[in-house]
């Protein structure tokens, strides 16, 4: 019987990413805080369950309706 492959991200990766990016590090400082791969990161936040990823959309979300509350452009308005 084959075993499955450890985690590369674990839940304590998973807390201390959110911590990191709570205080303001880039995604790049977290990887390389977390002395992990940026593909392996990447695909990591792209998955709906993972935490930072939840804390991102509950981020984005908050921001968007302070723009419209506030008449405020948001980031892909500027863009254009």
């Amino acid at each position: 019987m084959r075993m499955a492959r450890r985690p590369k991200l674990t839940q304590e990766m998973d807390g201390e990413a959110v911590a990191l990016r709570a205080d303001g590090l880039s995604y790049g400082g977290i990887v390389c805080a977390l002395g992990i791969h940026v593909p392996t990161f990447y695909r990591w936040i792209g998955d709906p369950k993972n935490r930072l990823r939840r804390e991102r959309d509950r981020v984005r979300e908050r921001n968007s309706r302070l723009c419209r509350k506030y008449g405020l452009k948001g980031r892909r308005e500027r863009k254009g």
